[in-house]
This record gives C-alpha cells, structure tokens and sequence, in this order.
C-alpha cells in the first residue's frame, strides 16, 4: 500500500508534461504512452511532484477525492511509471493556494491512457539525434 507520507517526483527525463487550462497531457518518451489528466487529476499530479504528500492532498478536500483515491491514483501514476518517490526531498505543506485550487475541484482524477501512437513516438528522428552519429540515429531496441 502506498504510503501517503512520500514525496514524490517525476520518475524520469523521459516523462514530460504540459498543462493545459487546468487539465494535464503527460508523454512517456521511452514507451510512447501519453496520458490524458482530468482537472482533478492535473491537479493531484502537479502538487505530488512539487512536493505535497497524497495524505495532504486527499484531507484539504475530501469531497473531490477521498484518501482512498488519492491513493489509488497514486499507485496508478507509479504503476504507469510517470512518478516515483523521491526520497532526497521532504514533503512541502500544502499551501492555500494548493486550498483554494482544491476547492473549485468537483470530479474524481482520472487518468486516460493512450497508446496509438506509441510506435510514431517512439520512433520520432527529432529525439533521436546524436551529437557523434548525426541525425537521425536510430535507438537501439
């Protein structure tokens, strides 16, 4: 069971995210996953790798997520490898803008996975340039 103490962070180079008015796309450069995140999700995800435990998160508006989901979408970000605990950092207090974010919050996170272009992303020549073979230089699999 995760532990709701941890700080987390982004678990490696190879996973970038953007915001977009509230809602999150995140990209798994190695498996060329992306992900789709709901507001609530966007939300959890970006204060979890800024530093605020999920047990933080989950008490400052239980009625968007319970600890239980908290928790559940925890495990599914570290079971999709976006997150990892960082164990150099310690977890941050929330603070109230984190609060009054968490209060406008009315759906459960959801996390949408796609992998229809995973072979595309991966595949992707502007990644694979290499400073002494030149460009493109094809990954080995």
């Amino acid at each position: 069971m995760t532990d709701t103490k941890c700080r987390y962070q982004l678990s490696s180079a190879e996973i970038v995210c953007e915001e977009f008015d509230d809602e999150m796309v995140a990209l798994n450069l190695a498996s060329g996953e992306y992900f789709a995140l709901n507001r609530s999700a966007s939300f959890l995800m970006t204060r979890l790798i800024k530093g605020h435990s999920a047990g933080d998160l989950s008490a400052i508006h239980p009625q968007a997520f319970s600890v239980e989901e908290c928790i559940q979408f925890v495990e599914t970000l570290v079971a999709r490898g976006l997150i990892a605990v960082d164990l150099a950092g310690e977890v941050l207090p929330v603070d109230t803008d984190a609060i009054e974010h968490a209060q406008a919050l009315t759906e459960k996170p959801v996390l949408e996975v796609h992998t229809d272009l995973a072979d595309l992303i991966i595949s992707d020549p502007i990644h694979d340039a290499d400073e002494a073979m030149g460009w493109p230089a094809n990954k080995v699999a």
